[in-house]
């Protein structure tokens, strides 16, 4: 074999061995607002879960303090996760807060605790993955980068928020928020976003959601 023949054969060797990177879109998000002193919390948890385990899904528990109790103190609890609950719950003309309160797609609200209606709910409105194209989160210098496609689905301004979640298992099983901060706004034409890494033992992935937290649209993670 001459030189040039064994540079080829090196090179394919090479590439062959070198990991791909490739963007996972979750265009079924489902939210989990959870809290240390809720009974039922952690049955809707598991529940969560296991139902969190289909490609095309991403699992989010947001601990929020409704329920006060000196004893039971709750190191993950988020305000911006409070927020997000508030905001939803203006959407849906009610004040009461309650746990655990599971909402799909930014869009459809249940009681977590109910096992049975979650379910239905999420095969009933689940999107497809295949329905999507055009968006990447791609491994930057210092973090990420992410791309975004002109979209004829984007017909209204949509938040992009870029949320991280622990994944070392010492709170919950479920992927509990730590951050959530809005990057800033997509109208539907290309655009690039830097997106920062998250901490040890998180993962990071951006949702993009409908202003005014509308229907979100799809979640990406790289």
């Amino acid at each position: 074999m001459g030189p040039h023949l064994k540079a080829i054969a090196l090179f394919t060797v090479l590439s062959t061995a070198l990991p791909s990177h490739a963007t996972t879109l979750a265009p079924n998000v489902l939210e989990m607002f959870t809290s240390k002193t809720c009974p039922s919390c952690p049955t809707a948890n598991r529940n969560l879960t296991e139902m969190a385990k289909k490609e095309g899904r991403l699992a989010l528990s947001y601990h929020v303090n409704i329920y006060k109790n000196r004893k039971l103190k709750d190191p993950f609890i988020l305000d911006k996760g409070n927020t997000r609950q508030k905001s939803y719950n203006a959407l849906q003309n009610t004040k009461v807060r309650y746990t655990p309160h599971f909402v799909m797609n930014g869009k459809h609200h249940m009681n977590g605790g109910n096992s049975f209606k979650t379910k239905w709910h999420l095969m009933r409105h689940e999107k497809s993955v295949e329905d999507f194209s055009g968006i990447a989160l791609s491994k930057g210098k210092k973090g990420y980068n992410l791309t975004l496609d002109y979209s004829d689905n984007i017909t209204l301004p949509h938040d992009l928020w870029r949320v991280t979640y622990r994944t070392d298992g010492t709170s919950h099983k479920l992927n509990t928020v730590t951050s959530i901060e809005r990057l800033g706004v997509w109208k539907g034409g290309d655009a690039k976003v830097k997106v920062e890494k998250a901490g040890p033992h998180e993962e990071v992935a951006v949702l993009i959601q409908e202003q005014n937290f509308g229907p979100i649209y799809t979640a990406v993670l790289p």
